[in-house]
């Protein structure tokens, strides 16, 4: 993605430099990502998210879209972000961001907007192979 002249953040990032991890859990999988400043965080867990799902390497790039999340208070924020990101990828003609930037995080009123390139299939399967996800719980 491209870098603004304030943002010095790597968006190039190999397999090592991803700040990701996947987690059993009963009922299905514990998404944990982290980054500094935090904006890196949920950058990380909505491409762990989709990552889960597929190869997001994959996927061609067509457009960037664009993403906002209101929570209650600042722990429910990511679980309405990665609820916003996944209702795009359900409801709005199948894609998968390959890159997501988070562009700002009000801490104060709990808001978050978030942009990806969007890329898009004919064949769903083929986009995803892994797993599906449903929804996001706390």
């Amino acid at each position: 993605m491209a870098q603004d002249g304030k943002d010095k953040r790597d968006y190039n990032l190999n397999e090592e430099q991803k700040i990701i991890k996947y987690l059993d859990h009963t009922a299905d999988i514990q998404l944990h990502a982290w980054g500094d400043p935090l904006e890196e965080a949920f950058e990380q867990c909505a491409l762990a998210m989709f990552a889960y799902m597929t190869d997001t390497g994959t996927v061609e790039l067509l457009q960037t879209v664009e993403v906002e999340a209101e929570g209650d208070d600042l722990q429910s924020l990511p679980f309405h972000f990665l609820d916003e990101w996944l209702y795009k990828l359900i409801a709005n003609e199948f894609f998968i961001p390959q890159e997501v930037k988070v562009l700002s995080i009000d801490q104060r009123n709990f808001k978050l907007r978030s942009i990806g390139n969007r890329s898009r299939g004919n064949n769903i399967q083929q986009f995803l192979p892994n797993q599906s996800l449903k929804n996001t719980s706390k």
